[in-house]
């Protein structure tokens, strides 16, 4: 998303360091990502209006605050901060009607506004948590911490919902239900027929014993007829023993039929037992397969969190040595600066030209160190190396009047008129833009 961090700065109180604070978040969030001058406001239309657009899209208002932020007054000699128009009055304001959060950054020691200092729209600030933003060499540190800060607010994270998980859970409990209302059927099937067959084996008994009743009457009846009538003795005989071979004959095909009663019996408890274990053993065996799965699911987890560690340990360790790097790089990039700066305002270009080169050599402020070192060679009349170098710096930089003025002067050292006529209606057309009034 472009434009998630505005930094709001005063130029007659802090350009410097906001410079360095701007150049320091654009290599960590990109350019897209940190709005910090108006000179992207088009000529004609009502500044209010769009930096107020321009804070509304924002995420984040960083307010630089140096010793004279309260202090700058306008050609009234009115404080600025206390003018409705006022560039940085606008943007602050516009952020805290917003609730966009506001991270003051107090540079060259300075102290957080109190609440009287400052506008009623702007009151709220005072009760904003802010942060120092010291020089070398504790620079690389204070923005570090603020890097951090930012990433904190800007940052997002997805998970994985519970009901994503319970629903899982429900699905396999429902395969299982339907597995037993398959299983189901066939057992009460077999277990009704074992009662069947439990039933008949009872209806043979009673009727085993329905018949040894008559048996026993008919030989009551026997004896007492053989009292009474022996002349009818052999017909009796004959009578019982035709009875008796029935009944043997009956109660014999009766056993049988309970024979096959109970091995069918036995045969439908052993296929029930049967069917018990093979459920039981169907309903261990899911159950080991999904320990397995949940035992397998935790350690890839935790090899996935052990790679996490190693990978975030590594990436942090770059990223230290990284910044450690940059920040030797600066310091001593900011310590040729320094003495080459002196070297040339005492005329010693020769040196101040070495001081350049490194700094150069450091890739730190390329086009603002290409411009000084050609003005040293405009100095020591090396004409031609002040022209390459100035053209080095127009080309980083094509906003930069006083390289456009440098190059002229050279330009015209060597007789190119022309050329340098040319640079003098750049740099005037540079300069006519409207200031900032910052």
């Amino acid at each position: 998303m472009p434009d998630q961090i505005f930094i709001s700065y005063r130029r007659d109180d802090a350009a410097y360091v906001t410079g360095h604070i701007n150049d320091r978040l654009r290599r960590e969030f990109g350019d897209e990502s940190i709005f910090t001058d108006v000179d992207r406001i088009a000529l004609g239309v009502d500044f209010r209006t769009t930096l107020d657009r321009m804070v509304s899209k924002c995420q984040i208002l960083l307010a630089v605050i140096g010793d004279d932020w309260l202090t700058v007054r306008n050609q009234e000699g009115e404080f600025r901060l206390q003018d409705p128009a006022d560039f940085v009055r606008i943007e602050i304001e516009s952020a805290l009607q917003r609730d966009i959060p506001v991270i003051p950054l107090l540079v060259e020691g300075t102290q957080m506004p109190s609440e009287e200092d400052l506008p009623e729209s702007l009151k709220d600030l005072a009760f904003r948590n802010g942060t120092q933003i010291r020089p070398e060499p504790d620079f690389h540190t204070d923005i570090e911490r603020l890097i951090n800060s930012l990433k904190k607010h800007l940052q997002t994270l997805p998970k994985e919902t519970e009901d994503e998980k319970r629903g899982y859970s429900a699905s396999e409990s429902g395969r299982k239900d339907e597995l037993e209302q398959e299983r189901l059927p066939a057992e009460v099937r077999l277990r009704r027929e074992a009662d069947e067959k439990r039933s008949g084996l009872s209806e043979v008994k009673v009727r085993l014993e329905e018949e040894e009743k008559k048996r026993h009457q008919i030989e009551l009846g026997t004896r007492h007829h053989t009292t009474k009538k022996r002349w009818a003795a052999p017909l009796w005989v004959v009578g019982f023993l035709v009875v008796t071979g029935a009944l043997w004959y009956y109660v014999t095909q009766y056993q049988e039929q309970v024979q096959a009663a109970i091995a069918a019996l036995t045969a439908t408890q052993k296929t029930t037992d049967d069917n018990e274990a093979k459920l039981k053993a169907d309903a261990d065996a899911e159950a080991k397969h999904e320990a397995d799965a949940i035992a397998e699911s935790k350690l890839k987890a935790d090899a996935d969190a052990e790679a996490k560690r190693e990978a975030d340990a590594i990436a942090e360790s770059k990223l230290k040595a990284d910044a450690d790097a940059e920040a030797k790089r600066e310091a001593d990039a900011s310590v040729f600066i320094r003495e080459g700066m002196s070297r040339a305002a005492l005329g010693d270009h020769e040196a101040a030209i070495q001081n350049f080169d490194e700094v150069i050599q450091l890739n730190v402020e390329p086009a603002f160190m290409y411009r000084q070192r050609g003005a040293s060679y405009h100095a020591l009349g090396d004409y031609k190396a002040a022209v390459k170098d100035f053209d080095e710096a127009i080309r980083l930089n094509a906003e930069d009047a006083n390289a456009y003025y440098n190059r002229s002067a050279s330009h015209k050292a060597l007789g190119n008129h022309e050329a340098a006529e040319r640079d003098l209606t750049v740099a005037a057309e540079l300069n006519s833009k409207p200031n900032d009034p910052r």
